[in-house]
């Protein structure tokens, strides 16, 4: 996974129920800069994936718990 290697895919989760959508991601980018990254991204490219980007916010002290890991460690 190139995209969160690179610190640009915060979260990546697959929808378990009947839904249409396969996933939700989370990147740390703008939406405009997110709609280029998907843009350009194979997947996309070969229509193999739709995708939707709406801004969002987080939570003061919201983390994952391998990033609270990871940052207690450093």
């Amino acid at each position: 996974m190139a995209l969160a290697e690179a610190g640009l895919l915060s979260v990546v989760v697959p929808v378990a129920d009947d839904t249409d959508l396969a996933g939700i991601g989370v990147f740390a980018a703008t939406p405009d800069d997110t709609n280029a990254i998907m843009d350009d991204h194979p997947g996309g490219r070969a229509g193999i994936f739709r995708y939707q980007t709406h801004p969002v916010r987080g939570f003061p002290e919201a983390w994952l718990p391998q990033y609270v890991q990871t940052a207690q460690a450093q």
